[in-house]
């Protein structure tokens, strides 16, 4: 019976996708696109719509509607995405800037690297540490890396869950329940009672991991509530939880990223000469952790951005011509006699000149 009820809800998910999936695609549309798109990607992959309501089918009835709809769901709501990205962008003249997407070449490189290196493996789950000073903006890189290269083949199909923030206690074993609970409940998955109600396997079949290639989640750890169990926390995460019983099947690949978040300048100063500060602690820690561990991928600290790097970003943006006065304009003059950048402060002078310059010119 829970079989069934697991099935019936996939089910139900499933129908209100389809559902919305052809309201956004007949706002888009006129009328009469619409008909002949919506009837051609009907026939071409045989869907068969499900009854209006679910809970009414039998076992038997629900193993037939789901033969029929399952693929052809997926396939036609691929499609779906894929035509309202090519809409969208060509109404913005094919130009979609984002400010997140400055710099951070090589931490893009590394986790490509990473992630083609485990391309042919059968791993479902993938653990990644991400340190670096806040004002760096260790969100902004989980948001590039999301956009920039899970997405970069062709495909919305990718989630992104963002800022779980985990709070430890005081004691490991309490953590370890802590942040399995917060997962799966934003998730979608539920809320378990204790660590034993959770698995790899309910977490594969979370609902917002639906029809998705990948599913990005980011964890947010501070390090103001840093606790010294924290890198055998990650490892146990990775290496128990997650790969002890991960799924040999095909379908999402789940991509977790504990940003380490330092505060500014933490280990700097008169006193960092003379003793171990605890952001060397922390990271020493993690280096030995990444280097027992191969489950988990340890990414170097985030450095601040750079002259060079902003002014390339703008290049791609507008073209030569424009990019080195928008830098003078803007950048220069926001940061004068500055040649690198925090992270965070950048990105609202790069949210404005989207606004006030990229936009202008594309819409």
């Amino acid at each position: 019976m829970a079989d069934f009820s697991a099935q019936l809800f996939e089910v139900s998910i499933a129908q209100k996708r389809y559902k919305e999936a052809f309201e956004e695609l007949r706002a888009l549309l006129s009328d009469s696109a619409y008909d002949d798109l919506r009837h051609r990607l009907i026939v071409s992959y045989g869907l068969i719509p499900l009854p209006g309501s679910p809970a009414g089918l039998d076992p038997s009835e629900l193993r037939k509607a789901e033969t029929a709809f399952s693929d052809a769901f997926l396939k036609i709501l691929r499609e779906f995405v894929s035509l309202k990205r090519t809409l969208e962008e060509a109404r913005a003249g094919n130009k979609v800037v984002r400010s997140f997407t400055c710099d951070r070449k090589d931490h893009r490189e590394n986790f490509e690297a990473y992630r083609e290196g485990h391309r042919t493996s059968q791993r479902k789950f993938f653990v990644h540490v991400v340190p670096g000073e806040k004002v760096q903006s260790p969100h902004a890189l989980f948001k590039n890396i999301s956009h920039t290269v899970l997405a970069s083949e062709g495909s919305d199909q990718v989630s992104q869950v963002e800022k779980l923030v985990l709070e430890p206690s005081q004691e490991l074993e309490r953590t370890k329940n802590q942040l399995l609970a917060l997962i799966f409940s934003k998730l979608g998955s539920g809320q378990a009672r204790g660590e034993a109600d959770f698995s790899a396997e309910q977490l594969a079949k979370c609902p917002v991991a639906l029809g998705k290639d990948s599913l990005a989640v980011e964890i947010q750890v501070r390090t103001t509530a840093w606790k010294d169990f924290l890198p055998e926390l990650m490892r146990w995460f990775a290496q128990d939880f997650l790969r002890s019983s991960e799924p040999r099947l095909e379908g999402c690949a789940f991509h977790f990223f504990f940003n380490i978040e330092f505060e500014k300048d933490e280990g700097k100063g008169f006193l960092g000469l003379f003793s171990k500060s605890p952001k060397k602690k922390i990271l020493a820690s993690l280096i030995d952790l990444a280097k027992r561990h191969r489950e988990l991928h340890l990414m170097d600290e985030l450095p601040p951005v750079k002259r060079p790097d902003v002014l390339y970003w703008l290049e791609d943006a507008v073209g030569e011509a424009r990019a080195n006065q928008l830098l003078e304009a803007y950048i220069d003059k926001k940061f004068p006699g500055q040649s690198e950048y925090e992270m965070i402060k950048l990105l609202g002078i790069l949210d404005e000149i989207i606004t006030q310059e990229i936009n202008k010119t594309y819409h």
